[in-house]
């Protein structure tokens, strides 16, 4: 199911089944501290929104 209509952007996303995705094998990374994903997840927000906001 598209997120996005595509017409006012140049590229679009869709919603997929987790269990259709394949771990890539050059990913030398086996484990994704929970605590360390939020962090970077936060600060993904707060850099998106601050972007955001400079842009308008």
């Amino acid at each position: 199911m598209p997120i996005t209509d595509n017409k006012n952007y140049p590229f679009s996303f869709s919603m997929i089944d987790i269990k259709k995705v394949d771990p890539s094998p050059y990913q030398h990374r086996k484990y994704f501290d929970e605590n360390t994903l939020k962090e970077h997840s936060s600060k993904i927000k707060v850099n998106a929104n601050l972007s955001n906001r400079l842009s308008q």
